[in-house]
C-alpha cells in the first residue's frame, strides 16, 4: 500500500484558534494600557493647567494692590490685559464690592477646577460642560496698625509681617480655557489608538507565524495519528523543517514504519499459522478416511466370514442333534457328551 503523506503547510491569517486568542488578548491589554496612559497623562495635565491658573491668579492679585486701594482703574485694566495677554479666555478685577475695576476678555460662565480627572474634565472635552475654568483669587492686604513713632518716621518703618491680619480689598477672576486640554486629549486618543492598532497587527502576524509554525504542525501530527488508530498505517508526514518540528514528524514517520511492519509481520505469521493448521486438518482428514474405509473392510470381511463359517456350523449342528437324538443309530454316553459339547460350543 503506498504511504499516505500529509504536509505541514501554511496557515490563513488568524484562522487558527490560538492565534484569534492571542491577538484579542494583545487587543485587550493595549485598550487597557491606552487606557491607564491617556488617563495619567490627562491627570498631569489637568495639575499643570489647575497650577498655572493659581500662579497667574496670584500675581494679577499681587500686583492689582496698590492699584485697588488707590483706585487706579486704567493701572488695573491694563494689569487685565497683561494676564489676559499669557493665553487666558478672560481676566477680571473685582472691588471689595464686586465692581469690575478692570477687564480683559469676555467672560464665559466657567467652573472651578476638580482634583482627578472627573465628570467635570470629560463633558468639557465631549462638549457637554463648560470648557472654562475659573480661579478666583481674594486679593488681601495687612492690616496695620502702626505707632506714632512709626507715622513720623514711616520712611524707615519695617515692612508689614506677612502672617499678620489681612483684609481683602477686591477679588481677581481668571478665565482658563480647556481648550488645550481637549486637544491634547485628542491628540493622544488618536495616538493611543493607532499605536493598539499597530501592536493588534503585529501580534496577529506574530501570532499567525506561531500558528504556522508550532500550532497547525501539531495538527497535522493528530491528524495523522487518528487516522493510524483508524488503521491506515500508511499514513506518513511530509516535512523540510530541521527544527524540533521536524524531528517530531520524522520520529513519528518512523514510528508508523515500525508498526506497519510489525503489522505486516503479524499477518504474516498468522497466513502461515493458518495454512500449517489446514494442511494438518487436511492430513487429519485422509487419516480419518483411511480409517473409516478399514473399519468398513473389516466389517465386510467379517460378515463375510461369519457368513460363510455359518453355513457349515449349521448343518454340523443339525446331523449333530440328529445323531444325539438316536436317528443315526445308537449313541453311546462318551458320543453323547461329545455331541453336547457340539451343540455347547456352536
Amino acid at each position: 500500500v503506498a504511504p499516505r503523506a500529509i504536509a505541514v503547510g501554511g496557515l490563513t491569517l488568524g484562522a487558527d484558534p490560538l492565534a484569534t486568542a492571542v491577538w484579542v488578548l494583545v487587543l485587550v491589554a493595549c485598550l487597557a494600557l491606552s487606557f491607564v496612559f491617556t488617563r495619567g497623562y490627562l491627570e498631569e495635565l489637568q495639575k499643570n493647567l489647575a497650577q498655572r491658573g493659581r500662579i497667574i491668579g496670584e500675581s494679577v492679585a499681587h500686583e492689582s494692590e496698590l492699584a485697588l486701594l488707590s483706585g487706579d482703574m486704567a493701572s488695573l485694566a491694563r494689569i487685565a490685559a497683561r494676564a489676559y495677554a499669557r493665553g487666558l479666555r478672560y481676566c477680571r478685577i473685582l472691588d471689595d464690592r464686586g465692581a469690575v475695576m478692570g477687564a480683559a476678555g469676555s467672560r464665559e460662565h466657567g467652573v472651578p477646577p476638580e482634583n482627578g480627572i472627573g465628570r467635570q474634565i470629560w463633558g468639557a472635552v465631549l462638549g457637554v460642560s463648560p470648557a472654562v475654568w475659573e480661579f478666583r483669587t481674594p486679593v488681601t492686604i495687612a492690616e496695620l496698625q502702626p505707632r506714632d513713632e512709626e507715622l513720623t518716621f514711616f520712611d524707615h518703618a519695617a515692612p508689614p509681617p506677612e502672617d499678620g491680619p489681612q483684609r481683602q480689598i477686591g477679588t481677581v477672576l481668571v478665565g482658563l480655557d480647556l481648550q488645550q486640554l481637549q486637544e491634547s486629549y485628542r491628540g493622544v486618543l488618536v495616538t493611543s489608538l493607532l499605536l493598539t492598532a499597530i501592536v493588534v497587527f503585529f501580534a496577529m502576524i506574530a501570532s499567525s507565524v506561531l500558528a504556522r509554525f508550532l500550532v497547525r504542525p501539531l495538527g497535522v501530527l493528530v491528524r495523522a495519528t487518528d487516522l493510524i488508530a483508524q488503521g491506515a498505517l500508511e499514513t506518513r508526514v511530509e516535512t523540510d523543517r530541521t527544527d524540533e518540528i521536524g524531528w517530531l514528524a520524522a520520529s513519528f514517520n518512523a514510528m508508523a514504519e515500525s508498526v506497519a511492519e510489525t503489522r505486516a509481520g503479524l499477518e504474516q505469521h498468522t497466513h502461515t499459522l493458518q495454512e500449517k493448521v489446514e494442511a494438518r486438518t487436511q492430513r487429519l482428514q485422509a487419516i480419518n478416511a483411511e480409517l473409516e474405509q478399514a473399519n468398513r473392510l473389516k466389517s465386510e470381511f467379517l460378515a463375510t466370514v461369519s457368513h460363510e463359517l455359518r453355513t457349515p456350523l449349521n448343518v454340523i449342528m443339525g446331523y449333530a442333534s440328529m445323531m444325539s437324538d438316536g436317528e443315526a443309530g445308537p449313541v453311546t454316553d462318551e458320543q453323547r457328551d461329545l455331541l453336547s459339547a457340539v451343540h455347547r460350543y456352536s
